[in-house]
C-alpha cells in the first residue's frame, strides 16, 4: 500500500514494510539528460539521451519490497539541450507492520488485561497515532469496560497499551490496532480469555480478607465459595498443607444467567497458634488450579483470677480499713498481650474514675497481670476484668 502527500521541499511518499513503491518522473520535451538520485547520490544513469515529443510522457523507478534502508530522498533529475536541469523530489518513509500482545489470556473477571501494539518506523516516533477496537466497535464504545492508555517511544519503535478490565462482553472478540494515517495498517488478536472463579473464604458467615483470629479449640464454620464461573469447580480445603477431606460438604448453584456458584463447607476447630488456610479449585475447561488463602491466629481464652491489694478474691471481698483498693487481674493461660478493660457497675474506670488502668503485661515469672487503683465511692461496686478474649471475671468489693 503506497500513499503520498505533496509538501513544499518534495513529495512525501509512506510505504508499509515489504510493499513495492514506484515513483514517477515526468519527461519534459526534448530532455537531453535523465538522472535519479538517492540522497544526492547518483543511482542510475542508464536514462541519458531518452526523449519525448509526448507531454504526457513519463520514466519510473521501482523498488520492490521496500526495507527500511530504502528510506530517504531520491530525486529524479533532467537535463536539457542547453544544460538546464529541472528536478522533481520524492522523500520516502517506510512504516512497520503493527504488532499486538495480549498480557494475559486466563485471568479472574474484573482484573485488568493489558494489551500492547508496537510498530517500528523509519522516522522518528510519535508520528504514528494508535486506535483501538474490540469486534466492530471502538473500545470507546464499550462504556461498561473501563480502559486507559498509554504510550512510549524507543528509537524508531512506538508502543501504545491500552488497558482495559475484563469481562464476558469481550470474551471471544478481536481487539484491534489501527496505525490511523492514510496506510490504515493494522493488527488483531482474538481475545480468548478464560475466565477464572474469584474465591472468598467465610468464617461463620464472615467473610475473611487475609486474617482472621479465633479461639483456639472453638469449633467454626469455614466456607469457600467459587462465583462467576460458566461451570462447576472442584473446591477442596487445604489446611497446614494437609488437604482435608472429612466433614465437607459441597453445593452447586447456578442461576437464570447460567452461572455456577460452587460451594464447600468444613467445620474444623483450630489447635496450633498459626494456620495457613487455603481454599483451592481445579478449572477442568482450561485445566488450572486458583486459590484463595488467609492466615488463622487461634488464642486460648484465659482463666481471669483478681486479686484485691494483692490477695486473693473468691466472690465478695469487704474493705473496712482503706478505702484505696488496689486491685489485679491475672490472666491465666493467656497465649499473648491482650487488651484489658476495667469496669465498675458497667462503666469504664478511666471514664468513671478517671483512674491509669495498666495494660495486661507479662511479669518476669511468665505471668500476664494487669493494675488498677480505685477510691471506693460507696459499701460496695462489682468490678469487672474483660479480656480481649472474650473473657470476664466479676468481683464485688
Amino acid at each position: 500500500m503506497l500513499k503520498s502527500v505533496r509538501t513544499s521541499y518534495a513529495k512525501v511518499v509512506l510505504a508499509l514494510l515489504h510493499d513495492n513503491v514506484t515513483f514517477t518522473c515526468k519527461i519534459y520535451p526534448f530532455p537531453h539528460t535523465l538522472l535519479w538520485k538517492y540522497d544526492n547520490d547518483v543511482i542510475d544513469s542508464n536514462q541519458a539521451g531518452v526523449q519525448a515529443n509526448d507531454n504526457d510522457a513519463a520514466m519510473k523507478w521501482n523498488i520492490p519490497n521496500v526495507n527500511f534502508k530504502d528510506a530517504g530522498n531520491y530525486s529524479c533529475v533532467q537535463f536539457g539541450i542547453r544544460g538546464v536541469a529541472k528536478s522533481s523530489n520524492f522523500r520516502l518513509l517506510i512504516q512497520g507492520h503493527p504488532n499486538i500482545s495480549v498480557s494475559q489470556t486466563t485471568t479472574v473477571e474484573g482484573e485488568s488485561i493489558t494489551a500492547t501494539c508496537c510498530v517500528e518506523n523509519s522516522f522518528p516516533p510519535g508520528e504514528s497515532l494508535f486506535s483501538w477496537s474490540l469486534g466492530e466497535m471502538p473500545v470507546t464504545r464499550y462504556q461498561h469496560v473501563p480502559f486507559q492508555e498509554a504510550c512510549f517511544n524507543s528509537f524508531h519503535i512506538q508502543c501504545c497499551d491500552v488497558v482495559f478490565t475484563s469481562s464476558r462482553d469481550v470474551h471471544d472478540q478481536e481487539i484491534t490496532c489501527l496505525i490511523d494515517n492514510e496506510l490504515q495498517a493494522s493488527t488483531s488478536s482474538r481475545l480468548e480469555i478464560f475466565y477464572l472463579p474469584r474465591l472468598r473464604i467465610f468464617l461463620n458467615e464472615d467473610e475473611v480478607i487475609d486474617t482472621v483470629e479465633v479461639i483456639k479449640g472453638q469449633t467454626y464454620n469455614l466456607a469457600c465459595e467459587a462465583r462467576s464461573a460458566k461451570f462447576k469447580v472442584e473446591l477442596r480445603w487445604i489446611i497446614n498443607s494437609v488437604s482435608i477431606d472429612e466433614n465437607v460438604n459441597h453445593l452447586f448453584n447456578e442461576d437464570t444467567n447460567g452461572n455456577v456458584s460452587s460451594k464447600i463447607d468444613l467445620s474444623y476447630a483450630f489447635q496450633t497458634h498459626t494456620s495457613t488456610v487455603v481454599c483451592s479449585a481445579y478449572v477442568e475447561p482450561e485445566f488450572v488450579t486458583v486459590s484463595k488463602r488467609a492466615q488463622v491466629f487461634a488464642y486460648l481464652v484465659p482463666d481471669l483470677n483478681i486479686l484485691v491489694n494483692d490477695a486473693s478474691s473468691v466472690g465478695e471481698i469487704s474493705v473496712y480499713d482503706n478505702p484505696v483498693v488496689k486491685l489485679t487481674c491475672i490472666a491465666i493461660n493467656a497465649s499473648s498481650q491482650l487488651e484489658v478493660e476495667w469496669t465498675a457497675e458497667g462503666k469504664r474506670l478511666d471514664e468513671l474514675y478517671g483512674v491509669r488502668i495498666v495494660p495486661f503485661v507479662k511479669n518476669a515469672n511468665g505471668i500476664v497481670t494487669s493494675n488498677v487503683s480505685i477510691v471506693l465511692r460507696e459499701d460496695y461496686t462489682t468490678v469487672s476484668c474483660v479480656s480481649s478474649g472474650e473473657s470476664e471475671l466479676q468481683r464485688k468489693v
